[in-house]
This record gives C-alpha cells, structure tokens and sequence, in this order.
C-alpha cells in the first residue's frame, strides 16, 4: 500500500517504493523531480547499495561471519564483471572474517575505546569514556602529534605526561614526534608548563607572545598514523569536508591530499582568496564559488565595524632577509 507522503523539500533517490508513492499522490499535489547529478550520483546510489546492504546482513540471522563474507565478496565480484575496467582494483574480504586491530613490537599499543573509523563526541557522560583517558590512549597509539592550544597548564601537562613520555620515547634524534603552538592570550600559559612540554625528546614548542592583535581560543589535535588510516577509509568516506583558510590548499602540503577526497560537500573558508603567487584555488572547488562577500560589501552592510588601517615602514629591506 503506498505511503501517504507529507508536503516538504526532499532530497530522496527515487527507488521503487518511492516511485510508487508519488505515483498514489492525491489530484491538486505536484512534485519537483530531477535526474542525478553527474558528480553526485556515484555517492547517492552508492550510499543506498550501502544501506540495503546493511540491512540484509543485519536482517538474515543465517547470515553471521564467514556467510556475511561470502554475500558481500559475490557481490563484489558481480560488480567485477559489470565494470570490468576496474579489475582488481575491486577488493575482496578476507574468508575468514577477521579484522586487522595492531601491528606491534614488544608490548601491545593502548587503542581508544572509540573505534578509529569513527567520529565521537565526548559529553562527561555516565557512559562515554573520559576526554582524558581517550586523549592520552590517542597519543600513545599515534606517531606523531600536533597541537594547537590557546594555553598550556602544568595540570594538563601531568594528566598526560606518561602518554607524552611514550610518544617521545619512540622519538629519534631527528624526529619531531610532537609539536605544540600555543600563546600567552590571558596570561594562562605557565612556563613550567612551556618548559616540561620542550624537554622531551622529539618535542618542539612555539609560543605566540602577540597579546595585542592575536585572540586564539582554540584547542585542536592532530594524531598522524603511519597505518595509514585515512588512505584505508576511502575517498568517500567523508561526507563533508570544510577546510578553513583554504587559500593554503593550493599550497603542495594541501595538494598531497585534497585531490584525494571526494566527498558530498567539499566547503573553503577564506578571508584572503588572492595568493600572492597568483595561484588559482577555483580547481579544487570545481569553479565554483559558492558565496562572495568582499570587505567593502561587509562594511557598507554594517556586517563589520569600521576600521583605520595605517602602514608603517620600518626601512627594512625584505628582499634581503633570509
């Protein structure tokens, strides 16, 4: 029996059901329907093969660890003979089921309690693991950490010491397992603090003394791994991407990976779209600019306070600084 459909904007790949849905709409009631999008069908039609799939392994109770296998691999092999072009390039599973979780010398790594290929956020909860205890098995499962923090307290410091210690024991002379920038904003940074961080071996730690135009309240952490964790998850597998000050990735350290993703929404955030070496970032972005607002266009809207802008020439030459 059709289901009766509400009144609304929608965003649904039209299957079977659907179609006979909208084929039950009462006399007076139109629809808006378009076909796929070249760049957007690969996601929406992989998304609902996904989904079924998802369902009919959960749903069969016959079909449990090496049978679920089996299901998935014909399929894959039936996806083989449809785009034969692509050939091995089509992974299969593994008969037996199993999932790799470590490669190790010595002693087991820590591992989160949040699965890696997931994303989580910590809310203090009952039942959520503690933002200490999952940040501190982060870093010493990782190979190397940046981190960007508006301050650094000594108390912070012990509540990940012996997780830092690991990280920096695996550190060698020439290697920078952890690099911190921070700022004095507030006054909250201790140098104790500073200086326990600086000590370890493999450690680097910057420190903005700019009080006076710098507002950083920030905390942010990046764990690299060389298991290689995003090359494994896809370029799929995000669906949305926001890259902030996205005039860098033009830049050849933002060009090792962005042409790599593929998500649904691929979003750039700048306030400086111009690159002094006249590099375009409108490649990236498939053309496209999705929403222009000029300083002028802010200030006449009265989106932005005015300002005064005085330049202040202090004779140095920079072509000759080094």
């Amino acid at each position: 029996m059709p289901r009766v459909l509400a009144d609304g904007v929608y965003e649904h790949l039209i299957t079977a059901s659907l179609a006979e849905d909208l084929g039950a709409l009462e006399p007076g009631r139109d629809r808006l329907i378009e076909a796929l999008d070249d760049s957007e069908a690969p996601v929406m039609l992989a998304r609902h093969v996904a989904a079924e799939l998802t369902r009919a392994l959960h749903g069969d109770g016959e079909r449990r660890g090496t049978r679920r296998v089996e299901v998935v691999n014909a399929l894959i092999d039936e996806l083989r003979s449809l785009v034969p072009e692509l050939g091995k390039a089509l992974e299969e599973v593994d008969p037996k089921a199993e999932q790799l979780q470590a490669i190790y010398r010595g002693e087991l790594p820590p591992r989160p309690t949040t699965p890696l290929s997931s994303s989580a956020l910590p809310t203090r909860g009952p039942r959520d693991p503690s933002l200490g205890s999952e940040l501190a098995r982060e870093i010493e499962s990782a190979d190397r950490v940046d981190i960007l923090v508006a301050f650094i307290t000594l108390g912070g410091i012990r509540a990940l010491r012996p997780a830092l210690e690991a990280l920096s024991r695996r550190a060698g002379a020439e290697l920078e397992r952890l690099r911190v920038l921070t700022t004095v904003f507030t006054g909250t940074t201790e140098p104790e603090a500073v200086h326990a961080l600086a000590e370890l071996p493999g450690a680097k730690v910057k420190v903005s003394y700019d009080v006076q135009r710098t507002r950083l309240h920030a905390k942010a952490w990046l764990l690299h791994r060389e298991s290689g964790l995003v090359q494994r998850l896809g370029a799929e597998h995000f669906r949305f991407v926001v890259v902030d000050e996205c005039h860098h990735v033009a830049a050849e350290s933002y060009q090792a990976l962005v042409p790599s993703l593929q998500p649904e929404i691929f979003l750039g955030l700048t306030a400086t779209p111009e690159r002094s070496d006249g590099r375009s970032l409108l490649p990236d972005f498939e053309g496209h600019i999705a929403a222009e607002l000029r300083l002028w266009h802010a200030l006449e809207r009265q989106l932005v306070v005015p300002f005064e802008y005085y330049g202040i020439s202090d004779q140095t030459d920079l072509r000759q600084q080094a």
